[in-house]
């Protein structure tokens, strides 16, 4: 399997990204349908899983 094609799919935790703002974001937690996301400017918020496409990620480093 294709890792970079699964976490586009699937929030990855430890997964650092950008999303399609061009905003840096790191996947704290995913625990059933919800992943918790902390931004570089600290702020932290939930998704879920379903919807980590619509933030079209991709990998990244702060």
């Amino acid at each position: 399997m294709n890792v970079e094609r699964h976490s586009k799919q699937h929030p990855v935790v430890g997964g650092i990204y950008r999303d399609k703002s061009g905003s840096s974001l790191v996947v704290v937690n995913v625990v059933g349908d919800k992943a918790l996301l902390e931004y570089a400017n600290g702020t932290i918020t939930t998704i879920d899983v379903n919807n980590w496409p619509l933030l079209h990620p991709q990998s990244a480093a702060f």
